[in-house]
């Protein structure tokens, strides 16, 4: 059975037309499901229940070129991502590869450019108004040696990372931020008197002709044409002078988009190997059943990047491609360029990957730079330092939406950041109790910590906390009035709550009975500072002064990277996997019932690092002063109360959290 030609359209899966036949799956070049098993997942889909198909897909749409009914299989997967992305948000680790995330892998790569590339890139980011241009995309702009080309002479080029596409979101089931990028390209586009845009990218080529248009684009009047026609119809004219044939054989690496783009759009680059006498010897996926270059193992939502899952990826292929003998593996996507030599580190070989544009410099007489060795290795060492430390991570993302979500402008129009925003744990209303204060059903809190009472309140309880509540932690219970202070570590523990304070109701906001007096926010610093623009900086208390020392707050107005916030981050950092292990909560649950061990620890923490805490900075200073305060956590607030070590604690008075318009922003 052939696979038919079908551009994406954005319709639902035609649930009344499918057989339930499960081609879709059986052809499929990664899954190759037996038919019975193609069936079943199907069926388990179209239900909405989980199936493997959701982890193993890479998005390539070739099950729409397959289904002998036109239903779009695709797309149900598509739509069953972006629901689960609604719901759970992505994991942290996402944020690496998120192409208007800044920093990010691409970023990465910039900064370790050669100087004459970097200013090439400087250059391509101009607003100046250009009819005709090429534009790079984000992928050629990790690669713009491959442009210092007679290929490219009195070729205008245009665009900047703040300019992508959006191809990696489309594939992620992301709909909502591929609105907005449709809605930034075309205002960018229009800014430029665009009228014929050439791409070297199929991916951008595909969403510029096919996608975005159909999340609200307007490109009306705008051609959107390979650079590859102009290549092949210069070295046909002689353009280039002259040719030597190469006589090399290759396999070639076809881009997912190929298939979708247009009718044949793959026989576009081989007319171009043939031109220069390249012969092409197919690998066992090619065309319509190509495999992704890699990157198509982190678009699912279970995977969201997951860096072990673009390695395994990545090596499919590339084994792929060494079963037929070849002297290179071509490709003509820098994206594919980048993956498939990162593949080496996991398919270890000899064989070269060469692009497309290489190739036809040596056959002009020219000497590409050849760097994606380098730029292999500066992939790998990226994920590394930025994305192996948030495998671990619990914190969640959204790219578009809620708190820190938003599009937001640049100056000087130079176009738009979708900026990656952090779900926030649920807020935590705080109330004191009255003497005597009775409710049937409102449970004692009997635990380690106030923190881990602040925990348990931000999943879903209501709980009272009394004296004697607190069986560990020898500074909350001083500092909330709950028990008076005995010695002299204890007095020195200020502010603090008069003595006896009867107790304190903590709740989830949203279920809080009555009226909180203090909400605590546990989020990002990114967040926090939001808030506080939004409230005001004089609703925030000043009894720190500028003493990053002892409070976080000059750390979210100053960008200055001081010492203070980096050790206490390292050493949160360091406790947090520490704090899900049961034998490290026993230890310090045993260490810490002990005065000495908490004086001791408590003079090293606050000559060190700051003065951090749930109880006295989000509680105490609220309640005393009618101000916000926002504070690093204690190192109990991760061990005991399992908080990111990456955000910051605050309290804020109930009536500067409503003045503020705060409530609405609830749980991201």
């Amino acid at each position: 059975m052939e696979s038919v030609y079908r551009p994406y359209k954005r319709l639902p899966f035609d649930d009344g037309r499918c057989t339930r036949c499960g081609e879709c799956f059986h052809r499929c070049p990664v899954m190759r499901l037996p038919l019975d098993q193609a069936r079943r997942e199907m069926e388990r889909l179209i239900e909405g229940e989980n199936s493997p198909v959701l982890r193993a897909c890479t998005s390539c749409l070739a099950c729409n070129q397959f289904c002998p009914e036109d239903c779009r299989p695709a797309n149900l997967i598509l739509d069953r991502w972006h629901e689960a992305y609604l719901r759970e948000g992505l994991p942290a680790r996402a944020v690496h590869f998120l192409p208007h995330a800044r920093p990010n892998f691409r970023t990465d790569i910039l900064d370790h450019m050669p100087p004459d590339e970097r200013e090439a890139v400087a250059r391509w980011e101009r607003e100046e108004p250009a009819r005709v241009f090429l534009y790079p995309g984000c992928n050629l702009i990790t690669a713009p040696y491959l442009t210092f080309s007679r290929l490219f002479e009195g070729t205008e080029v245009r665009g900047g990372l703040d300019h992508c596409c959006g191809e990696m979101l489309f594939r992620m089931g992301l709909y909502e931020a591929v609105e907005e990028v449709a809605a930034q390209l075309t205002a960018w586009l229009h800014r430029l008197q665009a009228e014929r845009v050439y791409l070297l990218c199929t991916a951008g080529l595909n969403m510029f002709r096919n996608v975005l248009p159909q999340f609200g684009a307007d490109f009306s009047g705008i051609q959107f044409i390979p650079y590859l026609e102009v290549v092949l119809e210069r070295l046909e004219r002689g353009e280039l002078g002259e040719v030597c044939p190469l006589g090399w054989t290759v396999t070639v690496q076809d881009s997912c988009h190929a298939r979708t783009v247009a009718p044949d759009f793959a026989d576009l680059p081989r007319r171009v190997l043939a031109a220069i006498g390249v012969e092409v010897r197919e690998a066992p996926h090619c065309r319509e059943t190509q495999l992704c270059c890699g990157i198509g193992g982190g678009f699912s939502h279970s995977s969201a990047y997951n860096p072990f899952e673009l390695l395994l990826s990545a090596r499919a292929t590339s084994r792929d491609h060494r079963r037929v003998r070849a002297d290179a593996t071509c490709v003509y996507c820098v994206g594919c360029l980048e993956m498939m030599s990162v593949a080496r580190f996991a398919d270890p070989n000899r064989r070269p990957v060469v692009h497309l544009l290489e190739l036809v410099q040596w056959a002009i007489g020219e000497s590409p730079r050849r760097r994606q060795g380098r730029l292999a290795w500066q992939f790998l060492m990226g994920a590394l330092r930025r994305q192996f430390p948030r495998l671990v991570s619990r914190e969640r993302l959204w790219v578009t939406g809620g708190l820190g979500g938003q599009v937001t402008g640049k100056e000087g129009g130079r176009g738009l950041r979708i900026s990656a925003s952090l779900r926030l744990p649920s807020p935590v209303g705080v109330r004191r109790l009255g003497k005597g204060w009775e409710r049937d059903g409102v449970p004692v809190y009997e635990g380690v910590s106030y923190c881990d009472a602040v925990r348990r309140a931000g999943e879903g309880e209501t709980l009272r906390v009394l004296p004697g509540s607190i069986q560990v932690c020898r500074w909350s219970p001083v500092v909330l009035g709950l028990k008076g202070p005995e010695g002299h570590f204890e007095e020195g523990l200020s502010p603090r709550l008069g003595y006896p304070t009867a107790g304190l109701l903590v709740a989830p906001l949203e279920d809080f009975p009555g009226e909180p007096e203090v909400v605590i926010v546990r989020a990002s610093p990114e967040v926090l500072l939001e808030m506080v623009e939004r409230a005001g900086r004089d609703r925030v208390w000043e009894g720190h002064g500028g003493r990053l020392d002892r409070s976080a707050l000059p750390a979210l107005l100053d960008e200055r990277r001081v010492r203070s916030p980096r050790l206490i981050e390292g050493v949160n950092r360091l406790l947090a996997p520490l704090a899900r292990l049961r034998p490290w909560q026993l230890l310090t649950r045993r260490l810490f019932r002990s005065g000495l061990v908490t004086a001791s620890f408590d003079a090293l923490i606050s000559r060190t690092l700051a003065d951090m805490s749930i109880c006295r900075n989000s509680t105490v200073v609220p309640l005393l002063t009618g101000r916000v305060n926002i504070s690093f956590f204690c190192t109990g607030g991760i061990t005991w109360g399992r908080n990111q070590p990456g955000y910051l604690t605050s309290g804020w008075p109930w009536d500067v959290y409503c003045e503020g318009g705060l409530g609405d922003w609830g749980a991201g």
